[in-house]
């Protein structure tokens, strides 16, 4: 038995064998049809590719690539491009069907059981056609190169793919594809050597490449028939076409995703065979011994090929063969069963037994038409013609969104099929499937729209993998206007700087040696006409080697970042590509040196970033031609470059320096996966250390006896139960004293609850914010970049639907943005897989806050609604959303995701914003609703340091000029009735002391002095005691962490009332959030007052503002409170019988209005 006999039959048993273990275990038609869809991305591309490059791929390819050149390489590349749109722009609108087990199913579901049936049928009979093209391949390949004869041949290969593919379903046919994808893509290259080696004079290739008309771009470009006929096959080869077995590998894929990548490497790896392919055809073009170019592969076999090689052809062509007739196997078998028979039984039971029937069945049929017909090209046509009219348009139309009634899909699948007919009959020598197809696109959609059908262009059922397709795009493009409008070189450099010192003195070394080893090289008489540009050579390298061997002792202050960072990519690209280049060119492309140069590349990929090291090699090398050139210097080759000994040794370099690539990225993958994990699992126990330390501050609250709080909580249970225990009670009954002790009581227990409730919440539930102006575009970039670092094995899938007109927001963009991840992985983690889609989704909307001080108002201001879904479409929209700030402490996260929650509750609340959650079995919707401007409703006062429960309050500074002599001034001014009225006083200016603390007015003097101020002025209005220290106490609230809880408590419900109306904002109960008015919102506040006590204070603390004026720095805001003055605040005074107060106002006001620039 022959050394080439023996190969075939490993290759065959070796099929035999990957099906028959791969297809044990199938239990249903759904499994046999399209497995578990448990594949890899690597075996659904290597399945595509093995199903779309056919038997007849090499025949057809070389020889037209022989006899027409660049023409024809042009149009078989035109087929990556098909797979590459299939991947890029058909396979994201194919979600829904992404479930379907074949295309017929497909069809059904879309126009009823007789689309589906006519769809079956006709992939039935292109599927056998391509079967029989397949097997008549196989038997052609066994005659030319093993000398077979006779049927029996082609019927042993036939028969162990039937068997297989009868036996397995699509697991035998995946696994043996690959096995039969790298066969082939062995065979190509090796092919191409030998014919290179058997060359006499390899010189001619470059000869053909640069003076043949069939690789001149003149004779291609220009309006001629071969042109015009190059266009058609163009066009032929590049339109998309979803035969079965094609619609199969989508199926079998996991997701879109899946679907989409696996057909873009397709089309990769189909173009580099190509491309092989078409550098063996060149290659047989420098071969002056080829005399029929319809037969090239026979003269391969009969020129190059030897023992053992044979055999190796052999298989790498029935490679071909049987990975295309494998899968046509599959696809029929399932069309049969699931959409002919199923049908029309629907009595019929999933038999495995009938499936496989089905399929030896349908192999025996293509068998004997493969054994009765001659003409491979007849047959091939004749079984694509009743398929690409018929199915390709509506199924594609569909793909595209467009939709009708079976009525019309009929109409146009008849239009196609007979034109398929008349066109053979009456144009016989032209192909028919062109037209067919215009045929059932015109009689299709015109019998859609005549007949009135109900759909038309109603677009994609499943837009979430489109929508993400395109927010990669625009994100891509994104960062890419970014990087040119801030590149930041210096920290992309900084970034891939060695981890280690030792690196740059290891690379010093290796540079000197490899160097000065590659002086040796150069011819001496070089060496003497180059004599400058060899010494400059010589003497910068050892300087620049110097400095990298040195560099772990260089001084801390030479060792600058920016320095190294610069130092380092330009000192590998001149000593590696522009020394490395030089050198090769003054050798002569010497073997050692060469080798030495692709040393270099290796190395360097090892030392920087890909992109960094094409960049320098490319650059380096042209600059080292122009350096050399501008020297005098020749190019010149010493040595034969073609011998065989160099050759190999080139190949194995390469491959070596491949493969160490390889390891590296693993390397890198492995341990970016090693550090996410130990990075999820750190997260994991900080989150658990997170939610006891909230619990121990719940805890730390609840037991807390410093300042009395758990007496107090006693007294306020105590108080509660009394009071529920007297309404039961006749109060008259009780004297009088009793009766005013047990209301007092009663009061002060209500108090000291509200203040306990005001207390908790600053401790678990107040947030500081860093508020900023942030681009909503720039937050959702920094989200999605975040969700890759943070989900390096399984990222969400997260699509973006922003529909916002706003272009910024003004929030803490920090913890928005922690808002948004929180949200996105709480959906993950309810759905419990990373295959389902997210959307978040940006709307404008309005928020709407009620307002206490205003009864009936309802505060409006423009927001944002964030919205996170795991359902296809979001939620509907409201106009206003009502917010709730009187919230108070938060519920206790019990895990890692109610925390999440919990963490995007408070920093809602912090944000004044609206939030809702809806759960379902399968899905979860949250609704997030913020304010575009923050400071529109949150006063900047809410975010100063003191509101920190742990911050520490620093006090005033008492010995300011002249502070102790006003505050003097103003108690000897004060006349009191009783010593606690007196007591009530000094402590009120202590609270402003400690409150207001350090903070100074615009004059310079402290805060402080001003409320002591205003004190003094209502003195000349009123001697009511709670009206004087109101004053004094009038901008504590607003400006400090002090609350009017804490104000009652200390002093009375009158104070309490006084400051709440005062202060130019609205107080929350049990809560230290406060609401900001707007301007017109404190006017329309103040005109419902009633009291006039606060406006007494109002106007005096307007007085002393007008007095101090001149401090404030801008004209246009002083002639702006000088008019708020007039209009407001003198009619005030007159309304107070305060006439001398408005006549000062007012002059006050025309002093400032009089004013100029």
């Amino acid at each position: 038995m022959s050394l080439d006999i023996i190969l075939f039959s490993l290759f065959l048993g070796l099929n035999l064998i990957l099906g028959f273990l791969a297809g044990r275990r199938v239990k249903n038609l759904r499994e046999y049809a399209i497995g578990t869809k448990a594949f890899s991305t690597g075996t659904v591309t290597s399945t595509i590719v093995a199903t779309w490059i056919s038997g007849g791929f090499m025949f057809y390819t070389l020889q037209n690539i022989y006899t027409s050149g660049l023409q024809f390489i042009i149009v078989a590349i035109a087929g990556s491009l098909c797979l590459l749109l299939m991947g890029q722009v058909l396979a994201v609108r194919m979600g829904e069907f992404l479930n379907n087990v074949s295309i017929a199913e497909a069809m059904g579901d879309l126009y009823g059981k007789a689309v589906q049936v006519i769809t079956a049928i006709s992939g039935v009979i292109k599927s056998i056609g391509q079967l029989a093209v397949q097997f008549k391949v196989i038997a052609k390949m066994l005659t030319l190169l093993l000398g077979f004869e006779g049927p029996w041949v082609t019927v042993a290969a036939a028969g162990i793919v039937i068997f297989y593919s009868a036996f397995g379903g699509i697991r035998s046919v995946t696994i043996t594809d690959i096995f039969q994808f790298i066969t082939f893509s062995i065979f190509i290259p090796i092919l191409a050597l030998v014919i290179w080696n058997n060359l006499k004079n390899p010189n001619q290739v470059a000869a053909i490449l640069e003076t043949s008309p069939l690789f001149s771009w003149k004779a291609i470009i220009g309006w001629n028939t071969k042109t015009l006929s190059m266009l058609g096959l163009l066009i032929y080869f590049a339109l998309p076409t979803i035969s079965p077995p094609v619609f199969q590998r989508i199926a079998i894929s996991k997701n879109i995703e899946q679907v989409r990548d696996s057909f873009t490497y397709a089309a990769g790896i189909r173009l580099l065979i190509v491309l092989g392919v078409a550098w063996v055809a060149i290659l047989l073009l420098a071969d002056p011994s080829v005399e029929d170019p319809k037969n090239l592969v026979n003269h391969i076999i009969a020129h190059y090929a030897y023992p053992g090689l044979k055999g190796f052809i052999a298989v790498g062509i029935v490679a071909l063969a049987m990975s295309t007739a494998d899968s046509n196997l599959n696809a029929a078998a399932i069309l049969v069963t699931n959409d002919i028979i199923k049908p029309f039984n629907s009595s019929w039971k999933e038999s495995m037994v009938i499936i496989r029937l089905a399929s030896i069945g349908l192999g025996v049929s293509a068998l004997l038409l493969a054994l009765s017909m001659q003409n491979i090209l007849d047959l091939l046509l004749f079984s694509a013609s009743f398929y690409v009219p018929v199915i390709d348009v509506p199924f594609l139309l569909a793909i595209f969104g467009f939709r009708s009634k079976t009525r019309s899909v009929i109409i146009g699948m008849a239009a196609g099929f007979v034109t398929v007919i008349l066109w053979s009959i009456f144009f016989k020598n032209s192909d028919s499937l062109i037209p067919a197809m215009l045929a059932n696109l015109i009689f299709f959609m015109s019998s859609h729209y005549i007949l009135k059908e109900k759909g038309g262009w109603v677009g994609i059922k499943v837009k979430e993998p489109l929508l993400l397709v395109r927010q990669k795009r625009r994100d891509a493009w994104n960062n890419f206007i970014k990087t040119l409008k801030k590149p930041e070189i210096y920290l992309y450099l900084k970034k891939h700087l060695p981890a280690q010192e030792i690196v740059y003195t290891l690379v010093g070394i290796y540079i000197i040696g490899a160097t000065y080893t590659s002086f040796f090289t150069v011819p001496p008489s070089v060496v003497v006409t180059h004599k400058v540009l060899y010494n400059f050579i010589s003497h910068s390298t050892l300087i620049a080697t110097a400095m990298f061997i040195t560099y772990p002792a260089w001084p801390p202050t030479f060792k600058a970042k920016w320095f190294i960072a610069f130092a380092w990519p330009i000192g590998v690209a001149y000593l590696f590509f522009v020394v490395g280049g030089i050198l090769v060119m003054m050798s002569g492309f010497h073997q050692v040196q060469v080798m030495i140069f692709m040393l270099n590349l290796i190395i360097a990929t090892l030392l920087l970033p890909w992109l960094l090291v094409a960049i320098s090699c490319v650059s380096s090398i042209l600059i080292a031609h122009m350096v050399y050139s501008n020297h005098g210097g020749e190019i010149f080759l010493e040595g034969p470059v073609a011998s065989l000994q160099f050759k190999i040794f080139y190949t194995v370099l390469l491959f070596s320096g491949s493969l160490i690539a390889i390891i590296r990225f693993r390397q890198s993958k492995k341990f970016l996966q090693e550090k996410h994990t130990h990075l999820l699992s750190t997260h994991q126990e900080v989150s658990q250390e997170l939610v006891k330390a909230l619990n121990y501050e719940e805890r730390f609250i609840k037991s807390l006896d410093i300042e009395g709080v758990e007496e107090l909580k006693q007294t306020v249970a105590l108080g509660k139960e009394l009071g529920q225990y007297l309404q039961n009670l006749n109060n008259s009954a009780l004297p009088k004293d009793l009766q005013e002790i047990l209301s007092n009581f009663k009061q002060r227990v209500a108090l000291t609850d509200e203040y306990l409730a005001t207390l908790a919440h600053r401790a678990t539930a107040y947030l500081r914010l860093e508020v900023t102006s942030v681009r909503l575009e720039s937050l959702l970039n920094e989200v999605l970049e975040v969700l890759k670092l943070e989900n390096i094995v399984s990222m969400p899938r997260l699509t973006i639907e922003n529909i916002s007109k706003a272009n910024e927001i003004e929030c803490d963009s920090h913890k928005l943005k922690k808002l948004l991840l929180n949200a996105v992985f709480y959906a993950q983690a309810h759905v419990h897989s990373n295959e389902k889609n997210i959307l978040l989704g940006i709307e404008d909307t309005t928020l709407g806050y009620s307002m206490n001080s205003v009864q009936g108002y309802i505060k409006k201001v423009p927001a944002l609604r964030f919205v996170i879904t795991t359902e296809s479409q979001l939620p509907a929209h409201e106009d206003l959303y009502l917010n709730s700030m009187d919230q108070t402490t938060l519920e206790i996260p019990s895990d890692k995701n109610s925390l999440r929650i919990i963490s995007n509750q408070r920093t809602l609340q912090a944000h004044y914003g609206y939030m809702a959650i809806q759960i379902t079995d399968d899905s979860v919707t949250q609704v997030y609703v913020v304010p575009q401007q923050i400071r529109g409703v949150r006063p900047k006062e809410m975010d100063i340091p003191e509101l920190e429960p742990d911050a520490e309050i620093q006090g005033s500074d008492e010995n300011y000029p002249g502070a102790k002599e006003q505050e003097q001034s103003f108690l000897k001014a004060l006349k009191v009735d009783s010593e606690n009225d007196l007591k009530m006083v000094h402590k009120a200016i202590r609270l402003i002391k400690k409150y207001h603390g350090p903070v100074k007015r615009k004059s310079g003097e402290p805060f402080y002095l001003h409320p002591i101020a205003v004190a003094t002025i209502i003195l000349d209005y009123t001697d009511d005691i709670d009206t004087i220290i109101g004053a004094l106490l009038h901008d504590i609230v607003e400006d400090t962490a002090l609350t009017l809880p804490q104000i009652e408590l200390m002093f009375n419900t009158n104070v309490k009332q006084i400051v709440d109306g005062v202060t130019h904002l609205d107080s929350r109960e049990k809560t230290v959030y406060k609401l900001k008015l707007a301007a017109h919102e404190n006017i329309r506040q103040l005109l419902e007052i009633e009291d006039k006590r606060v406006l007494y204070v109002k106007l005096a603390d307007r007085m002393h503002n007008m007095r101090t004026i001149q401090f404030h720095s801008s004209l246009a805001k002083r002639k702006g409170i000088a008019e708020e003055t007039l209009q407001f605040f003198v009619p005030v005074a007159h309304y107070l019988g305060l006439q001398q107060a408005a006549d000062e106002l007012k002059a006050r006001s025309f002093e400032v209005l009089n004013q100029e620039e």
